[in-house]
């Protein structure tokens, strides 16, 4: 995808076969990237009246490939954040999010500069290019015993 229009699909060597296609391979790293000015991380929470500061995701896993969700956990550090500050550390959340739904029209307010981040489990396999953004919307759904 660039500019949000898709230009390839990727074909597994059995869906390539059941639609006469050539075998694609998928994606190596994930580069997302925004068109307008980056916003520091100090501006958006300065920008956000009451919401979390999430540092880190971990134990991601697909749950729907048609919608592209998520599920997993947050960690290492959720803060809560009024009037433009952050007030106080909470606890961990699990989630479970599109990321069609995350990156809709209207869902991201601010977004930052890319920045090399690896998951956790990857071990530095993984590579990708990911800002930090600012989004109205994001589905917690339960509170986490995880640290």
């Amino acid at each position: 995808m660039r500019n949000g229009v898709l230009e390839n699909l990727t074909y597994s060597r059995y869906w390539a076969k059941e639609k006469g296609k050539e075998p694609t391979p998928g994606p190596v790293n994930t580069i997302l990237e925004s068109s307008a000015p980056p916003a520091s991380l100090e501006e958006m929470i300065q920008a956000t009246d009451r919401g979390l500061l999430v540092s880190r995701f971990w134990y991601i896993r697909g749950v729907d490939p048609r919608t592209a969700l998520f599920t997993g956990l947050t960690r290492d550090g959720v803060w809560f954040i009024e009037n433009g500050k952050i007030q106080h550390p909470v606890r961990n959340f699990r989630f479970n999010q599109s990321v069609l739904e995350l990156l809709a029209p209207g869902n991201v307010e601010m977004i930052g500069a890319s920045e090399r981040v690896s998951g956790s489990e990857s071990q530095g396999r993984s590579a990708s290019l990911t800002p930090a953004i600012k989004v109205k919307q994001f589905h917690f759904t339960s509170q986490s015993e995880a640290v």
